[in-house]
């Protein structure tokens, strides 16, 4: 199997294994989740007006190329867009970004999650913009965090794929040479440009059946989904 080449696969998260995330947008009445996790001091106004413009600043960054090796997690975000909010409610909006920002896990990516880790060691890099511990939680949730024996969450390190520095920090817990190294993730750039760049193996996870964009180099394997790749 191809797989067999590596010792240890690194999975994206966000549309890699897990759908139904970003959940943000005009259509969203992000007050509900504020008052669900606790929030009472906002109004459901101040609630949405602040998460929108924390949105817009945050995806602005994204956008921004040059913005990867210094990018802004949700407290950071609220510092550049001046918000005027208290320490318990900066907290909060944090876990209310992070509840948009998660999905769900399914039923044959849990079970081709599980049957990786039967006979590799997993791992995780993954783009977020809020503070891991929800993450964490909702991987528990889904009964597959038990899975990883190591993640490079994003905001921890002020970074955005395809950033050297969290393909490094995967490399440095690893302690292996990059080429016995697996990523899988679907986005061309920050995913398949990032692992090649790190001289990992790298599996691009192409839902749409899309092409790849110029001077993006070429994956070692393209799959329809993460299950292909226990048969592959």
């Amino acid at each position: 199997m191809f797989i067999d080449s590596y010792e240890v696969i690194l999975l994206d998260q966000s549309r890699t294994f897990m759908f139904g995330v970003d959940r943000f947008g005009p259509g969203e009445d992000y007050s509900q989740t504020y008052r669900r996790i606790g929030g009472a001091t906002l109004s459901d106004k101040s609630v949405n007006e602040a998460v929108s413009s924390i949105f817009k600043a945050l995806l602005d960054a994204y956008e921004n190329r040059e913005r990867d090796n210094d990018f802004p997690a949700v407290r950071q975000a609220i510092g550049e867009v001046g918000l005027n909010i208290s320490d318990s409610d900066i907290e909060l909006l944090d876990d209310l970004v992070a509840e948009h920002e998660i999905g769900a896990v399914p039923d044959g990516h849990w079970s081709a999650i599980h049957r990786l880790a039967g006979s590799h060691r997993l791992g995780i890099i993954s783009n977020i913009w809020a503070q891991p511990a929800r993450f964490e939680h909702n991987l528990q949730n889904a009964g597959i965090f038990e899975c990883f024996e190591h993640i490079v969450w994003s905001s921890e390190f002020g970074k955005s794929k395809p950033s050297p520095d969290l393909f490094e920090a995967a490399l440095d817990y690893w302690n292996l040479e990059p080429h016995p190294i697996l990523y899988v993730g679907d986005n061309p750039v920050r995913d398949v440009c990032g692992a090649k760049t790190a001289g990992m193996g790298c599996v691009w996870v192409n839902v749409a059946s899309s092409e790849l964009p110029d001077g993006c180099p070429n994956p070692d394997l393209v799959i329809a989904e993460l299950p292909d790749l226990v048969s592959k």
